[in-house]
C-alpha cells in the first residue's frame, strides 16, 4: 500500500530507497515515482512507458518473488486504479465506447 504514514515519507523523500523498512515503504517509493511522471504528462503513452519500464526491471530481477519486483507490481495496479483508469473514463465520455 502506498499510502504510508507522514513519518515515512518524509524519510524515503530524503533518503530515497534504502529508507524503505517496509514492503508498504516500498510501494511507496515506487508509487510516487509513477505519480510524479503521471502529473509531468498525464496520456495514455505515459502509462504505457510507465509499465513498459516496470516490465523491463521485471525482466533483469531473477527471482520475480523478490519484495521490490511485488512492490513495484502492486504500486502499478494501485496508480493505474487511482489515476489511469480515472483519465480512460474521460476519453470514454469525450470518444465514445468501443
Amino acid at each position: 500500500m502506498p499510502f504510508i504514514p507522514q513519518e515515512n515519507r518524509k524519510k524515503i523523500d530524503g533518503d530515497g530507497f534504502r529508507a524503505c523498512k517496509t514492503v508498504g515503504d516500498l510501494c511507496y517509493f515506487h508509487y510516487k515515482g509513477m505519480v510524479e511522471r503521471w502529473n509531468e504528462e498525464p496520456r495514455w503513452t505515459t502509462a504505457h512507458n510507465i509499465f513498459k519500464d516496470l516490465k523491463e526491471i521485471t525482466k533483469h530481477v531473477a527471482n520475480s518473488t523478490n519484495n521490490y519486483i511485488i512492490a513495484h507490481e502492486l504500486a502499478w495496479q494501485v496508480f493505474f486504479q487511482e489515476y489511469v483508469m480515472p483519465y480512460e473514463q474521460e476519453k470514454k465520455t469525450q470518444n465514445g465506447a468501443i
